[in-house]
C-alpha cells in the first residue's frame, strides 16, 4: 500500500540487482503525491495569488452590487421626477382648459344677449351661444398651451369663434345674418390683427377686399345661392384667412 511505500527497501543480499529497482519504481509509483494531499506547504505551490483573486473578485462583485443600487436609485428619482412633471403639466394645463371654458360660457352669454337685443333681434335658447363658445374657447386654449395656437394670434382666434357662434345661430333661426354682427366685425377683426405686425394687418386687409369681391361677385350671379349677408361677413372671414396665409384663403373661399 501506500503507507508502506514510506518504509526504506534494504537491498537482500541474495535479491537480484533489478528486483529492487523495481521495487522502488512500485514504491514510487504508489506513494502519494504531496498534491493531491491538498498540501500547499509540501506541494510547493503559493497560495498568496489564489487568496489575492478572490478578494479581487470579491472587491468587483462588490463594486458591482453598489454600481447597480445607484443606477436603480437613480432610475428611481428619475420615474419620480418624470412623473411630478407630467402631474403638474397635466394640472396646469387642466386649469388652463377650464379657465378658457368659463370664459368662453361667459362670453357665449354675451353673444346670445346681443342677439337678442339687436335690431331684428333673435332669442336664442341656452346654452346654444353658451356651449359652443365654452367648447371652441377650451380646443384653443388647450392647443395655445402645448403652442400649437401663437400667442399674438390666440385673441384674434377667440374673437373669430365668438362671430361664428353668434352669427351660426341667428343664420339658423332666421336665415339671414344680420348687419349688426358682419359689418362691425371687419374693423374688429383688423383691429385684432394689429399686434401682430403692420404687415399682418396690410395682408388682412388685402384678403379682406379678395374675399368681398369673390363673394359679391357669387351673390350678383346668384343671389339665392349666396346673401348679402353672407357677402359681409366674407370681410371679416377673409381677413383672418389672408393674414394667416394666401392658401388659406383660397381653400376658405373655395369651401365657402
Amino acid at each position: 500500500s501506500a503507507s508502506q511505500c514510506t518504509v526504506p527497501i534494504m537491498p537482500h543480499p541474495q535479491m537480484p540487482s533489478s528486483r529492487i529497482t523495481l521495487a522502488r519504481r512500485r514504491c514510487v509509483a504508489l506513494r502519494p503525491c504531496p498534491r493531491e494531499l491538498g498540501d500547499p506547504q509540501q506541494s510547493g505551490v503559493s497560495t498568496a495569488p489564489a487568496a489575492a483573486t478572490d478578494v479581487a473578485a470579491a472587491s468587483v462583485e462588490d463594486r458591482g452590487h453598489a454600481l447597480h443600487t445607484t443606477r436603480a436609485r437613480d432610475g428611481v428619482g428619475q420615474a419620480r421626477r418624470r412623473l411630478w412633471t407630467v402631474t403638474v403639466t397635466a394640472t396646469v394645463t387642466a386649469t388652463a382648459v377650464m379657465v378658457f371654458a368659463a370664459a368662453g360660457a361667459v362670453a357665449g352669454t354675451l353673444a346670445r344677449l346681443v342677439v337678442g337685443r339687436m335690431p331684428r333681434g333673435v332669442l336664442v335658447p341656452r346654452p346654444w351661444c353658451e356651449g359652443i363658445v365654452a367648447v371652441t374657447w377650451a380646443i384653443l386654449g388647450w392647443a395655445w398651451m402645448f403652442d400649437a395656437v401663437p400667442t399674438g394670434w390666440l385673441p384674434t382666434l377667440l374673437g373669430l369663434a365668438w362671430l361664428g357662434a353668434a352669427a351660426g345661430a341667428v343664420d339658423l333661426l332666421r336665415r339671414r345674418l344680420p348687419n349688426a354682427l358682419t359689418l362691425p366685425a371687419i374693423p374688429a377683426a383688423l383691429v385684432l390683427l394689429a399686434p401682430l405686425g403692420p404687415a399682418v394687418v396690410v395682408r388682412g386687409l388685402v384678403g379682406a377686399v379678395i374675399a368681398t369681391a369673390a363673394h359679391a361677385a357669387v351673390h350678383v350671379a346668384a343671389p339665392r345661392a349666396l346673401g348679402a349677408g353672407d357677402v359681409k361677413l366674407a370681410a371679416s372671414v377673409g381677413a383672418v384667412l389672408g393674414a394667416a396665409s394666401w392658401s388659406g384663403l383660397a381653400v376658405g373661399m373655395g369651401l365657402a
